[in-house]
């Protein structure tokens, strides 16, 4: 009676702990969350193109909209896609880049980037 005891207790413990385990993993907050929490707000944040951002709220009241984005790979949209990302290499100063909130990558052979 006393081994089923233990056994019944010991499986309730790790249920338990279990339970508690997966709601910490649950809630914990992503890496982005963090820098955004200790900076404050994303508009406190850094940016070198700080001056040229401005903020939109947008309320997207269509379900199903598409857009060129959407839909398998052709030439269009992969045109699309590169006209959007493929803007070039961007530089910063050192001054600019150690006030980042995470680090970026010297640009080999221009010490002043």
């Amino acid at each position: 009676k006393a081994t089923i005891s233990a056994l019944v207790a010991s499986l309730s413990l790790s249920v338990i702990l279990n339970i508690l385990f997966g709601i910490l993993l649950y809630g914990r907050t992503s890496p982005s969350d963090i820098t955004l929490s200790r900076a404050g707000s994303a508009e406190q944040l850094y940016s070198p193109a700080r001056e040229a951002i401005r903020y939109e709220q947008k309320v997207f009241d269509e379900l199903g909209t598409r857009t060129i984005y959407h839909g398998p790979p052709n030439d269009e949209t992969d045109q699309a896609w590169y006209d959007l990302y493929m803007v070039g290499l961007s530089r910063i100063t050192k001054e600019e880049a150690a006030m980042l909130p995470d680090w970026t990558e010297p640009i080999v052979g221009d010490e002043e980037h």
